[in-house]
């Protein structure tokens, strides 16, 4: 009736903008080593999307505002918040 194929039709919770990065590379390692299903190849793609977006959002909270890191910041203000720079730009560091 459906082929020779034999793909099932599976239900998954897929990984959500609020779960860790930890959460979706566990979720794509498991779906990867499940047989074939209908859908799998698009569930694979959508979670690798949303791995790489939650690796850009992580590495943009680790450099902060301005792409200085809080540490950074600190160094560079004094206590009385009299300095006007607040980080170096240097394309090396980057």
């Amino acid at each position: 009736m459906f082929g020779d194929n034999n793909l099932r039709l599976v239900m998954l919770d897929d990984p959500g903008p609020f779960d860790t990065l930890e959460t979706c590379e566990q979720f794509l390692a498991e779906v990867e080593a499940m047989p074939g299903f209908h859908g799998k190849a698009i569930t694979i793609e959508n979670v690798k999307l949303l791995i790489a977006h939650k690796k850009q959002e992580l590495a943009a909270s680790r450099h902060g505002v301005n792409g200085c890191t809080k540490a950074e910041r600190s160094m560079r203000y004094g206590a009385d918040h009299s300095a006007r720079q607040v980080c170096d730009f240097r394309s090396d560091e980057r």
